[in-house]
């Protein structure tokens, strides 16, 4: 998940400084948005690399069918490059090892 100091100095596109102005001085529930909208793509990853080991739990998906399928969407999203490899990598893990799938 990013953190609140990843939005330091981020682009102001409209020049509300009341808006866009320093993270730190924002209200909780500013925080709360734009934050939750950070992580989204980190949070619904989290959630398609459960559902993808449901799949293969079921035999409905091969096991490398199912990595490769997050794999690709890790790329295609910038995840690899956002979080890193290990976090991605792990996120796969965690879902594929609640039961071995």
């Amino acid at each position: 998940m990013l953190p609140l100091e990843y939005l330091i100095g981020t682009y102001n596109p409209i020049d509300r400084p009341y808006i866009f102005g320093d993270p730190t001085q924002w209200t909780p529930l500013q925080l709360d948005i734009v934050l939750g909208v950070a992580n989204a793509k980190y949070h619904e990853f989290v959630r398609a690399a459960d559902y993808i080991a449901r799949l293969v739990r079921s035999r409905l998906i091969t096991k490398q069918d199912g990595v490769d399928t997050l794999h690709e969407a890790a790329l295609y999203n910038g995840l690899y490059a956002e979080y890193g490899r290990d976090e991605i990598q792990s996120i796969i893990a965690t879902a594929f090892e609640s039961e071995v799938a």
